[in-house]
């Protein structure tokens, strides 16, 4: 049996994507972050940037995406798909549309983008042994988790009842727990 998850206890949103997350006021949305956390991600970063909401890009933007093998899989930082990106080398873009966060990365003048992020309230943490991280809502099925970060996992029954999927996940990077994501 090999370790193929780790479930990171960090909170973040009852709502299933970051667009649902963050439909508030961006003011309020951002107050009810759980936690937010401050990475430094070498250029090129390896991830997709999306606007929350195509409709209002005043909502701001988040990881739509990681690329598996990119910087942000490969450092290992807490970026999570889903996580909203409220503020790029300091300067705050919770407000912000698509154009002028990716104008704040790209004028980075470092090697590094420090990128601070949010996760919402109701939101774990899960890495994938192939660097990317999905923030998904407690109790979201592992299955969909693993096919959201592109990991695949080995299946026979879909079930659960021959245990061809059986892993070990880690948790809270401390505790072991066998766990079947079909």
């Amino acid at each position: 049996m090999r370790i193929w998850a780790s479930i990171l206890l960090i909170a973040a949103s009852n709502a299933r994507c970051c667009a649902d997350a963050f439909a508030l006021d961006p003011g309020v949305a951002c107050t009810r972050a759980k936690r937010k956390k401050t990475v430094r991600i070498s250029k090129p970063l390896g991830i997709i940037v999306e606007e929350v909401d195509a409709n209002d890009p005043s909502k701001g933007v988040c990881v739509g995406s990681i690329v598996e093998g990119g910087n942000a899989a490969s450092c290992g930082t807490d970026a999570c798909i889903h996580d909203a990106i409220v503020a790029v080398n300091g300067a705050d873009c919770v407000a912000k549309s698509f154009q002028e966060v990716m104008d704040l990365i790209v004028s980075c003048k470092t090697p590094e983008v420090e990128l601070t992020l949010a996760r919402m309230e109701g939101r774990v943490a899960v890495r994938w042994p192939n660097g990317v991280c999905v923030a998904a809502p407690v109790g979201e099925y592992l299955g969909n988790v693993a096919s959201e970060a592109r990991f695949c996992v080995p299946y026979s029954c879909r079930s659960g009842s021959c245990g061809s999927c059986e892993q070990i996940a880690v948790i809270d990077k401390k505790k072991e727990k066998k766990l079947r994501p079909c």
